[in-house]
């Protein structure tokens, strides 16, 4: 603990568990770096992941202040949207943008698709989690479209109809339980299982794309 707190150049990595004293190391290395003169308050930054732990950083660290300026005690969310505020329009984003909460995200989705709460949280959880991971839409259209293709480009829907009534009522044309009719059954519950997941994802594209563009 004592070297990560006096250590002043390069990176310094401290793995720890909860309860383990990590913000306490923290406050220690502000109260070394202003005692020592190593950096002044205005050029020191904390970010943590939530308002809640920003917030209770903060209160903590003012404490051992000892002039008027503060460092630097925000989210990571919050920081980076600073910087694109001022310095956005490098990239083409202009200062006065907006940010959407998941929450608000729901909101369109319901409003603008009908779409039952459940699917609206599924939805813009997955559009997420697609973004964090590199997943375009593009690219989760060209993988949709070649699974498609390879089924023969057929109507998805209907198939999908037509394989349920044929499910439903294979007992009726299949009254025997032969070896073959357990297996063909067994063939088209699987059939219907991918269509149906195929078709959940071309619900999910069609409403990504529409998200987009409400956007």
């Amino acid at each position: 603990m004592i070297s990560a707190v006096s250590k002043t150049s390069g990176p310094c990595i401290i793995l720890a568990g909860a309860g383990t004293g990590k913000t306490y190391a923290i406050i220690e290395k502000v109260k070394y770096l202003l005692k020592n003169k190593i950096y002044p308050t205005d050029k020191i930054v904390c970010l943590t992941f939530s308002n809640e732990a920003a917030n209770s950083l903060r209160s903590r660290i003012l404490k051992v202040l000892e002039d008027d300026k503060e460092p630097i005690i925000k989210t990571f969310h919050s920081f980076c949207a600073d910087l694109l505020r001022k310095y956005g329009k490098e990239i083409d984003i202009e200062e006065n943008f907006q940010i959407l909460l998941p929450e608000d995200a729901k909101i369109i989705l319901y409003k603008n698709f009908q779409l039952a709460p459940y699917y609206c949280h599924k939805y813009i959880s997955a559009i997420s989690n697609a973004k964090d991971l590199g997943i375009s839409l593009k690219s989760l259209e060209n993988y949709f479209e070649n699974k498609l293709e390879k089924l023969g480009d057929i109507d998805l829907e209907k198939t999908l109809e037509e394989l349920q009534f044929k499910l439903q009522t294979f007992h009726i044309r299949n009254s025997g339980k032969t070896e073959n009719s357990k297996n063909e059954k067994r063939e088209l519950s699987k059939r219907i299982d991918k269509l149906q997941k195929l078709l959940q994802l071309k619900k999910f594209i069609n409403s990504w794309k529409g998200y987009e563009k409400i956007k």
